[in-house]
């Protein structure tokens, strides 16, 4: 430990050597008769030097703080020489190599006391250097194994798992490829189906199917094929609404009750059963007037664009009361017609009805249809008294015997 102290030491005094600067024409050396305070007071310093014993807490004062600020562009040669009289003698020298040596001796015995206090916590956290260095490396150790390991793995059991899996992965994409091939299929075929279902009058079948054909393309609608199925099976609903209300007009003239209820129950699966009854209602309003013209016109021929009256009037005596025969049965087929729907809203209509409710949907369409049926009646019948009265209006009762006109009478009545 000695030994060490002495090399600490001899390694603190030996000092580089400095270099003079070069004199130059500095203001100081110009004017050396200037008094300097700084030099004053470190002569001073100097002469109480060799006389007393200065202790070392005094000397680290004594060391101006300009040498404890870090400054790159500081010159401490520079800094002692301006200090320096402008002719100094061999004395004065002696004592600042003096001073300077005894700071640095002071400062070097400092800086080894310092180190000394903190050796031994320097060596603790050393040690613990050391023994984070030998984690680390253990550490490293056991990260090479896992590695190793799972590359073993790796090649033994992961590849051939990984394997099985997207074997199985692609065996579920091809079932589920597979079942959107037959579901499309399925929907090419649909059109021969639909048409056979027109045909036998099996209206609810073929919405039913042609709304689940719709459900399916619309899942597989990012087909190209299907995008274009899919505007096919709206025109062909379109097309049976259509067939719809071609055979909604024919029970007009002749109730059919196992049509009529097809014909009800296709559109409470379109959910359109209000507009079906407002379709019925203009049909009948249309029938009796195209039928009422129909058979005054088979009397008469002529002029098609001719009003009902104009050709009521045309009608001749011999052919009046055939043609008002004729006239009263059709018409009277229609209102019957119109009553036996009003029958079977009454009746059959009620299971319609109460799966509505079942179904949660509103009970407004039940008092509209028999709103709208209780009132149809009236305006119907109405309709008919007008083409009956038109048509009894437009001829001079009063040709007629008197055996005709109470058997036309006996007609109306009945």
């Amino acid at each position: 430990m000695e030994n060490l102290k002495f090399k600490v030491f001899d390694f603190l005094h030996k000092q580089p050597q400095s270099q003079i600067p070069s004199m130059g024409l500095h203001p100081d050396l110009l004017n050396p008769l200037e008094s300097n305070q700084p030099v004053n007071e470190e002569l001073d310093f100097l002469k109480n030097l060799g006389n007393e014993v200065i202790s070392d807490d005094k000397i680290l004062e004594s060391i101006e703080s300009v040498y404890f600020q870090i400054d790159d562009s500081f010159d401490p040669c520079r800094h002692e020489l301006n200090k320096i009289l402008y002719r100094p003698n061999c004395k004065q020298i002696e004592k600042f190599n003096q001073q300077f040596n005894q700071q640095q001796y002071v400062v070097s015995k400092k800086v080894l006391q310092l180190i000394l206090q903190k050796q031994s916590t320097c060596n603790q956290q050393f040690h613990e250097v050391l023994s984070i260095h030998n984690e680390l490396h253990n550490l490293i150790t056991t990260c090479k194994v896992g590695r190793l390991s799972l590359h073993s793995a790796t090649i033994k059991f992961t590849i051939a798992s990984l394997g099985i899996l997207a074997n199985y992965k692609r065996r579920q994409t091809i079932e589920k490829l597979m079942y959107s091939f037959n579901s499309i299929k399925t929907l090419r075929r649909t059109e021969d189906l639909l048409q056979d279902l027109l045909h036998d009058g099996n209206f609810p079948g073929a919405i039913s199917l042609l709304l689940d054909c719709r459900s399916v393309a619309e899942t597989y609608k990012h087909f190209y094929c299907i995008a274009a199925l899919n505007k096919k099976l709206q025109d062909t609903l379109e097309q049976v609404e259509e067939t719809l209300d071609s055979n909604l007009t024919k029970i007009c003239e002749h109730f059919d009750e196992q049509i009529y209820s097809s014909i009800q129950e296709a559109y409470q699966l379109l959910g359109k059963t209000q507009m079906a009854i407002d379709q019925l209602h203009m049909h009948y309003t249309v029938t009796i007037h195209n039928t009422a013209f129909d058979i005054v016109y088979s009397y008469v021929g002529g002029n098609v664009k001719r009003q009902f009256k104009q050709i009521c009037e045309s009608i001749s005596n011999e052919n009046f009361i055939i043609c008002l025969i004729d006239l009263s049965k059709t018409l009277w087929k229609i209102i019957h017609s119109y009553y036996q729907v009003l029958n079977w809203h009454g009746a059959c209509g009620k299971y319609i009805v109460e799966q509505d409710e079942k179904s949660n949907k509103n009970v407004y369409n039940k008092q509209y249809v028999q709103q709208k049926l209780e009132t149809g009646i009236v305006k119907i019948w109405h309709d008919i008294e007008i083409k009956i009265s038109t048509y009894l209006m437009s001829t001079n009762v009063t040709c007629f015997k008197f055996e005709q006109f109470v058997r036309i009478l006996s007609i109306i009545n009945r």
